[in-house]
């Protein structure tokens, strides 16, 4: 019995066979950190200098290109398809390297169980709104499409914000509920009884927060194009989900999200369709946690059958080969760090 090893975000250096799973390919590669605190900046005002980035770039292209590397799962095919463009653009590996990386990828859909979905179908509908921010979540959008929504509607809506109110906001109109961000097993108990989600979210590396969502058999107002282009990967419109695209002016989404509610709310038929169509694709469909388990159970096994396999570290055998010193491994060239919270509290984990 070996070690296995299914890592998020950053490569392993290890000699264990090991896969990873990424939202974000790029930003690992560019900037060397799990979610880019700090190193983006430091690039970007020139204190690192760019040969050196692409040396990171490289060294650590190299670890995903090692035998111990048995698979580069990425959570879209939009985020795989624009990071072997971007590699092969930027000509940071030779053709038949970037052949060798391209055979190791694979899209598997990361995804939530299902809940059984079932709905109040008495009293008012219920469309939530959810973001631990709200600058990029869109809270401002949200907030002036449930004003809307309030006064069309009145008590035949429920419309709850969960989050920090948007800037500049200080009445809270009766109707309107507004909680801070709770709880996990509260949000959940939330979304088992709420109808509609509504997220007009300027850009998500994946949209997990949608597909919590579909789950619990919430209908889904969201938006597309630039920073959710692979949005449609996940939901076909007017069958999981209904867009705005975040090109269009502030007013022209607040209205478009707005007459999608409205669609909704008036016909009862196709948000049942839509319940419906979100609960099949997460219980069988492309988002059920059966598939991604076949597909993780597939790459298990060629990690079990490359147990054993000898193992040098791709430090050393750059060092050997290129002539590499231990100053080009060192933070500027190789700066990763994971961050992980922890009941509020976060934790910095150098790797």
């Amino acid at each position: 019995m070996g070690i296995l090893i299914h890592t998020t975000r950053i490569p392993a250096a290890n000699a264990s066979p090991w896969i990873m799973d990424t939202d974000d390919f790029l930003s690992m590669l560019n900037y060397g950190k799990s979610f880019v605190i700090g190193n983006e900046a430091r690039i970007r005002q020139g204190a690192v200098p760019p040969g050196r980035v692409r040396l990171r770039q490289w060294i650590m292209l190299q670890h995903f290109l090692a035998e111990q590397c048995q698979g580069i799962l990425f959570w879209t095919q939009h985020k795989a398809s624009v990071a072997l463009e971007t590699i092969e653009r930027e000509h940071l590996l030779a053709p038949a390297e970037l052949e060798r990386l391209a055979q190791k990828v694979e899209v598997v859909y990361p995804t939530l169980p299902p809940g059984d979905g079932v709905k109040p179908t008495e009293g008012p509908l219920t469309i939530v709104y959810s973001g631990c921010t709200d600058q990029d979540k869109g809270g401002d959008i949200a907030w002036d499409v449930f004003l809307v929504l309030k006064q069309r509607y009145g008590e035949a809506v429920r419309l709850l914000y969960v989050g920090a109110l948007p800037a500049g906001v200080k009445d809270r109109p009766p109707g309107i509920d507004v909680l801070p961000v709770v709880e996990r097993q509260d949000y959940l108990a939330i979304l088992e009884e709420a109808h509609i989600f509504l997220s007009p979210t300027l850009r998500e590396s994946y949209g997990l927060a949608l597909v919590e969502a579909a789950s619990r058999g919430l209908d889904i107002l969201t938006t597309c194009g630039e920073g959710m282009r692979h949005v449609g990967e996940l939901f076909v419109e007017r069958e999981n989900a209904l867009f705005a695209p975040n090109e269009w002016p502030r007013q022209r989404k607040i209205a478009q999200l707005t007459e999608y509610a409205a669609l909704l709310i008036d016909d009862r038929d196709l948000l049942q369709e839509m319940r419906q169509n979100n609960l099949r694709l997460v219980k069988s469909g492309k988002l059920s946690i059966a598939r991604r388990d076949s597909r993780l159970r597939h790459h298990y096994a060629r990690m079990q059958a490359a147990l054993g396999r000898p193992y040098r570290p791709v430090t050393e055998a750059l060092q050997e080969q290129y002539g590499l010193s231990q100053r080009d491994f060192e933070d500027d060239a190789c700066w990763a760090q994971l961050l992980k919270r922890t009941q509020g509290r976060q934790v910095s984990i150098r790797v």
